[in-house]
């Protein structure tokens, strides 16, 4: 039988959890069977686990699907010593011992979290037995003489800390979605919305993350290092490149050739969507993955 209106109704409802990880409440988002095998998501910048429920839709019937929601995103406790980025490999190792401690488990992120995946999998080759990055293959190098001026910045940041701005009303939060996943129905784009915001006192909805999120990093990005740790890489790889995200149209095809070289084994493919991969194609990405998690 069919809803009456275009809302979405999730084939897996989600499981939430709150579990203390390195000192900081983590919200849990999981999916499936708890006793089946584990899948751990990691969401992108300024998103939150639950974007994932479309693909946990596909796989959840399979898999025990956990997506965290990373420190100071979504409804996970916030850092008022900042983010710094091994925070993440911290975390995620962390979660892999409470999810899977006895052996290796498959991770998936996007954007940010395809990131921390492809760096944990070198610096812990032992732990993932596959790791998948959507829309992500390291960022480019940061030229040493912007230091100074990186530093500068980051120290007026901390006196003047940033903020983001607020939506008016729920149709902003539409727009918003529209924006970043033009391709989904009504019903899709006003659940993530939903997930997307919280009501603040002003009866306005603002994005649910920690504002210090948008500080520059002070210590510039070294591609090298990045390099050293995907060498190690030991697992299968996949890498899941957006055809119409910006960082593709710019230097995508630069970016996924340098980590080509450094992962000899890795598998590549293009899907004709924009960054956010998850959303915009979840039923084909999960079709793939599970192929992929068959190997």
């Amino acid at each position: 039988m069919q809803a009456d209106t275009a809302d979405y109704i999730p084939r897996f409802p989600p499981q939430h959890s709150d579990l203390l990880i390195r000192g900081l409440r983590h919200r849990i988002h999981a999916w499936g069977n708890p006793d089946a095998r584990p899948l751990i998501l990691l969401h992108g910048w300024v998103d939150t686990g639950m974007s994932f429920q479309f693909l946990a839709d596909h796989l959840a019937q399979d898999w025990r699907v956990v997506a965290p929601d990373c420190r100071g995103f979504g409804d996970s406790a916030w850092d008022p010593n900042g983010y710094w980025f091994p925070d993440y490999l911290a975390d995620l190792d962390a979660l892999l011992a409470q999810f899977s401690p006895d052996r290796p488990a498959p991770v998936v992120g996007h954007s940010m979290g395809g990131n921390v995946s492809l760096l944990y999998a070198g610096v812990r080759p032992e732990r993932l037995s596959h790791v998948v990055s959507l829309d992500a293959a390291g960022i480019k190098d940061n030229p040493a003489d912007e230091a100074p001026a990186r530093y500068v910045r980051w120290l007026e940041q901390l006196r003047n800390p940033a903020r983001f701005s607020p939506l008016v009303d729920f149709d902003a939060a539409l727009t918003l979605v529209g924006k970043l996943a033009p391709s989904l129905d009504p019903g899709r784009a006003k659940f993530l919305a939903q997930q997307w915001t919280r009501p603040d006192t002003h009866q306005q909805l603002q994005l649910p993350h920690d504002p210090r999120h948008k500080h520059v990093n002070p210590v510039l990005y070294r591609r090298d290092e990045a390099r050293a740790c995907w060498r190690r890489i030991r697992a299968p790889a996949l890498l899941v490149m957006a055809r119409h995200a910006q960082t593709f149209e710019k230097w995508g095809s630069q970016l996924r050739a340098d980590v080509m070289d450094c992962i000899p084994h890795l598998q590549t493919t293009v899907l004709d969507c924009g960054h956010m991969v998850h959303l915009e194609k979840a039923g084909e990405l999960a079709g793939m993955l599970t192929d992929f998690l068959r190997q």
